[in-house]
C-alpha cells in the first residue's frame, strides 16, 4: 500500500499516529445523548438495559477471537476493519425504531469495539518493544488516556449540542469521525511480534523476519494460539488476578456513567447541560490522569484499593436529593475511575508476551463484558421499579462491600494482593 512504507524501521512513529486515531475514535458525540435517544425512540430504562446486555454478550462472544486474529494476521487491518463497522452502526442506531434493531446496531457496535479492543494496546506497545522504549508505556499510556479523556468531553459537548437540533445531526457526524478515524491508521507500520533485545537495525529486521516467519505458521492454526494462551493464563495467576479485578471497577462506573444520562434529565438539566456536566468530568479526569505516575510511585499496590472505595462511597453519595451536589460525586467517581485504565494496562501488558497480547488483553475486556452483560440490565429493571437513586445506593453498596470483604480477607489469611504492579 502506498501509505505503508516498509522501508521506514521506526516503529515509535505508531505512538504518534495512535494519538491522533486516539482522539478521532473517541471523539464520540454519542456518549451523552444515547440513552435519551434511546427514550426518544420509545424505549424504556429496562429495554435500554436489554441492549447494552445484548451488546457485552456480543463483545464476549467475540473479544477472544477478534484479539486473536489480531495476533495471527495484524492489528492494524482488524483496527481499519473496526472503524468500518463503526460507521455501518452509526447508519443502524439512526434507522432503528424498535428494541430488536436496536440490538442488531449494538452488535456491530459491539463487533468494532472488539476489533479495537486489546488491538490498539498491543500495537502500540509491541511497536514501543520494537524500538527499546517499552519502559515507557505508562507514561505513553496515561498520555492517551488524557486525549480520551479530553476527546470524550469536546465530543459530548458537541453532542448534546447537535441533539438539541436533532438526534440526526448526532448520528451523521458519528458516520464522518469513523470514516476520518481510518486516515491515520493508513500510516501505520505492523509492528513485529517476539522479544527484541536490542536496538541494532540488522538485527530487529532478522527479527522481524523470523517473526513473520512464526506468524505464518501459527496462521496455519488457532487452536495452538488458544492453547498456549491457556498455558500462560494457568502459569500465570497474576495475570487472571488483573483479569478479575479491574473490569468490576469499569463495569460499576460505566452503569453510573450512562444511566446518568436519564438521571440528570430526572432533574431538568437539557441535553446541552448534561452533556456540559460530561466535559466538566472528562476535563477533571485528564487531570487526574497526569498524576497517574505518581500517585502509583507514592501509593503503590494500595492505590487500586483506594480509587475502589471512594469510588463506591460517590456512586452511594449521588443518591442525594441536591442536583449539583450530584453533580460534584458523580464528577469525583469518574475522575477516580480514570486511573483505573492506566493501572490495569501498565500491569497486564508487563505480564504478556508479545504473540499472545492481543488476545489476553481481549479475555480481560470479555471480563468486563460479562460484568456488564449481568450488571447493566439489573440495574435498568431496579431503576424501573425503584428508581436510579436507589439503584446508584445498591450499586455503590455493592461495590463498597466487595472490596472490603477482600481486605479484610486478606488481612485474616495473609493472602497475595490482587494486583502487584
Amino acid at each position: 500500500m502506498f501509505f505503508h512504507n516498509k522501508l521506514n524501521k521506526d516503529y515509535s512513529r505508531n505512538v504518534k499516529l495512535d494519538y491522533v486515531y486516539s482522539f478521532m475514535r473517541y471523539f464520540d458525540v454519542t456518549s451523552a445523548i444515547w440513552v435519551l435517544y434511546m427514550g426518544f425512540r420509545g424505549m424504556s430504562l429496562f429495554e435500554i438495559g436489554i441492549a447494552e446486555g445484548v451488546f457485552h454478550v456480543t463483545s464476549m462472544i467475540f473479544e477472544v477471537p477478534s484479539g486473536a486474529i489480531a495476533d495471527l494476521f495484524g492489528r492494524r487491518k482488524v483496527m481499519i476493519a473496526g472503524r468500518l463497522l463503526s460507521m455501518l452502526s452509526a447508519i443502524m442506531m439512526l434507522n432503528s425504531t424498535t428494541l430488536w434493531m436496536f440490538c442488531l446496531s449494538f452488535m456491530v457496535s459491539a463487533l468494532n469495539y472488539n476489533l479495537n479492543s486489546g488491538t490498539e494496546d498491543a500495537l502500540v506497545y509491541d511497536s514501543m518493544k520494537a524500538s527499546g522504549i517499552e519502559d515507557k508505556y505508562l507514561k505513553v499510556c496515561s498520555r492517551l488516556n488524557v486525549i480520551i479523556e479530553f476527546a470524550q468531553g469536546i465530543g459530548t459537548m458537541l453532542g448534546g449540542i447537535l441533539a438539541e437540533g436533532s438526534f440526526m445531526y448526532v448520528y451523521m457526524m458519528d458516520f464522518v469521525l469513523s470514516a476520518v478515524s481510518i486516515i491515520p491508521l493508513l500510516f501505520m507500520q505492523e509492528p513485529p511480534v517476539g522479544d527484541l533485545k536490542d536496538n541494532d537495525e540488522d538485527d530487529r529486521a532478522s527479527q522481524k523476519e523470523l517473526n513473520q516467519s512464526e506468524r505464518n505458521k501459527e496462521k496455519v492454526s488457532f487452536v495452538d494460539h488458544f492453547k498456549t494462551v491457556f498455558h500462560i493464563l494457568k502459569e500465570s495467576p497474576q495475570v487472571v488476578k488483573i483479569i478479575l479485578y479491574y473490569p468490576m471497577l469499569s463495569a460499576f462506573n460505566a452503569v453510573l456513567y450512562f444511566y446518568s444520562q436519564e438521571y440528570f434529565a430526572e432533574f431538568n438539566f437539557n441535553k446541552i447541560q448534561i452533556s456540559t456536566i460530561m466535559l466538566v468530568s472528562s476535563i477533571a479526569s485528564c487531570l487526574m490522569v497526569l498524576q497517574s505516575e505518581r500517585l502509583l510511585k507514592r501509593y503503590a499496590s494500595r492505590l487500586k484499593y483506594m480509587i475502589s472505595i471512594i469510588m463506591g462511597v460517590m456512586i452511594v453519595l449521588c443518591a442525594v436529593p441536591g442536583k449539583y451536589l450530584v453533580i460534584v460525586f458523580f464528577v469525583i467517581s469518574n475522575m477516580c475511575h480514570s486511573l483505573v485504565e492506566p493501572l490495569e494496562s501498565s500491569s497486564l501488558n508487563s505480564e504478556i508476551p508479545s504473540e499472545q497480547r492481543a488476545t489476553i488483553i481481549s479475555i480481560d475486556s470479555m471480563a468486563y463484558s460479562i460484568e456488564m452483560i449481568l450488571a447493566f440490565p439489573v440495574c435498568g429493571f431496579i431503576a424501573g421499579y425503584i428508581g436510579l437513586a436507589r439503584t446508584f445506593i445498591i450499586l455503590g453498596s455493592i461495590e463498597l462491600l466487595t472490596v472490603t470483604a477482600y481486605l479484610l480477607w486478606k488481612k485474616l489469611f495473609n493472602c497475595t494482593p490482587i494486583v502487584e504492579k
